[in-house]
């Protein structure tokens, strides 16, 4: 009996779904809207040091060594903006992704790589000392070769 039972209430099954799949078919289904993202905001831009002398800059071999290997195999350029303090000797510490263009390549970790290439020298930035402020320093990474 337990068998019997289960046999037709699938059959029943099968008919409403039939049923419900014909009434589907003759009505039209309503276009998708998708809205786009909201635009990305970033956070204000720190007060930061401007008019600074560079002792030492990254070479092409640093920038060749740090470029984001899924973006050089794509030949994929980008943009980084990293912010950064400025120690007593002219190097940067507690530096920090700003902004990243592509997001998603490695540029930004590429970029703090980088920061250890470059050193300033503490009392050139608008005749104002720098140790212990903050620097803002765009990169940007072109495909070697």
């Amino acid at each position: 009996m337990y068998r019997w039972v289960s046999h037709v209430g699938a059959a029943l099954l099968c008919v409403a779904g039939a049923a419900a799949a014909s009434q589907d078919a003759s009505a039209q289904p309503e276009p998708l809207s998708i809205p786009p993202p909201p635009p990305v905001e970033l956070p204000p831009m720190p007060k930061v040091l401007t008019g600074c002398h560079w002792a030492a800059l990254p070479k092409d071999a640093d920038m060749a060594r740090y470029y984001p290997p899924r973006a050089n195999q794509m030949s994929v350029e980008g943009e980084v903006k990293i912010i950064c303090s400025v120690r007593r000797d002219g190097r940067l510490r507690g530096c920090r992704v700003y902004s990243e263009d592509p997001p998603d390549m490695g540029f930004g970790r590429a970029a703090l790589k980088l920061s250890a290439s470059f050193r300033m020298n503490p009392l050139a930035c608008d005749g104002e000392p720098a140790v212990g402020k903050k620097v803002a320093i765009p990169i940007h990474f072109v495909v070697p070769g």
